[in-house]
């Protein structure tokens, strides 16, 4: 699909958003859709912080140290995955989101 076409068929959509040109609307647009994603990310996190009264690596610590019982059992194992998966998705997600906003940096320079 083209930029043409996408911005035939989402043309209202890309309209919400700032820029010049299709390509730069799809550009914020996308920059938003990856905020939101990181946005979430931090807000989940944020929950366990408040739940456990600590941050991820203060956990599992305390995880391994046993001060949650059982560390393996399956509530203490599903959240430290979960908890885990977390923190990973969103440090891959503004990694992600630093590379795009960097490659457009350059390219406008060029």
């Amino acid at each position: 699909m083209t930029i043409n076409e996408i911005s035939d068929k989402y043309h209202s959509i890309l309209e919400m958003e700032p820029g010049e040109t299709t390509e730069e609307q799809l550009f914020e647009l996308m920059k938003s859709h990856l905020r939101f994603y990181i946005k979430d990310c931090s807000e989940q996190i944020a929950d366990y912080e408040a739940e456990y009264g600590m941050d991820f690596e203060e956990f599992k610590s305390a995880l391994q140290a046993g001060k949650f019982g059982d560390p393996y059992n399956y509530e203490n194992e599903q959240a430290r995955m979960e908890w885990e998966s977390l923190c990973d998705e969103k440090e891959q997600l503004k990694t992600l989101l630093r590379q795009f906003v960097e490659e457009d940096r350059l390219q406008r320079i060029t």
